[in-house]
């Protein structure tokens, strides 16, 4: 018997990565924390197919929800969501590796990786800001 919820969950995210998904280029990278940054050798650059998310906005140093205070800060939290059997025979992606959108014209820098999702990956990314 088919399982209802993870049918109904594929259709779902078929039909998500059909209208919101672009192409990324995903640069493998050594992983250091003080060196310079330098791409992976053992590990070939790739495109991969992924729904690529950027909220933006500001917050308050203090954390005020009242907005009372004058020292604001920008901030944008990005997430990349690619389905695992696109990444089949691919290398690994892991922490520290950088996503680059065409469609943004912005690279990413992934900070952590969430392998809990049924039949995807969920990236946290950071704007990758030495990448100008």
């Amino acid at each position: 018997m088919t399982d209802r919820w993870r049918d109904r969950l594929e259709r779902v995210d078929q039909a998500v990565d059909r209208v919101m998904s672009e192409t990324l280029q995903i640069v493998p990278m050594l992983e250091s924390e003080y060196s310079s940054r330098q791409t992976d050798p053992a590990r070939a650059e790739f495109e991969v197919e992924g729904v690529l998310s950027v909220e933006r906005g500001d917050t308050d140093l203090g954390g005020s929800s009242r907005q009372i205070r004058n020292a604001r800060v920008t901030t944008s939290k990005a997430e990349l969501q690619i389905q695992t059997v696109l990444l089949v025979g691919r290398p690994e992606i892991r922490k520290n590796d950088r996503v680059f959108s065409t469609a943004k014209d912005t690279t990413f820098k992934v900070d952590r990786i969430d392998r809990l999702h049924p039949g995807r990956l969920a990236f946290t990314l950071s704007i990758d800001g030495s990448a100008e």
